[in-house]
């Protein structure tokens, strides 16, 4: 269980978000509850005017033929199983490092037509779910 305390403070650029949360054993209410972490944070926010999304909309052409396939797959496989965990790893590689390895190839230019996007996709997800 999370329990904490925030406190935002409106700049004029901007805001701060002080945080202290202390994260204990859930359903101890007592007194003398087990914590068994505590996290202390300022997070910045900088309020941007007209950021340049060129970078991102290039990125996003680019690589929209492998996000729709993986946003495909996933749709199958949620409505195969009612519950799943994942893999941390599957051969030492994160599925987060298997998808933007295969969508960055793409971002630099190397073209993968829709089939090639599906079969990758599908081959990587299905390796991680395991059905509880």
């Amino acid at each position: 269980m999370l329990e904490g305390r925030h406190q935002i403070v409106i700049a004029p650029t901007g805001w701060v978000h002080e945080q202290d949360n202390w994260k204990r054993v859930a359903g101890d209410s007592s007194d003398t509850a087990q914590f068994l972490a505590q996290e202390w944070g300022i997070n910045r926010y900088e309020r941007i005017t007209s950021p340049s999304l060129a970078a991102a909309d290039e990125y996003w052409q680019k690589t929209t033929p492998y996000w729709a396939a993986v946003r495909a797959i996933w749709r199958d496989i949620f409505a195969k199983h009612d519950r799943f965990s994942l893999k941390k790893t599957v051969d030492g590689k994160q599925l987060l490092e298997l998808h933007f390895a295969f969508a960055e190839e793409m971002a630099n230019g190397k073209v993968r037509d829709a089939k090639e996007c599906e079969r990758h996709a599908r081959e990587t997800i299905e390796k991680f779910p395991v059905p509880q």
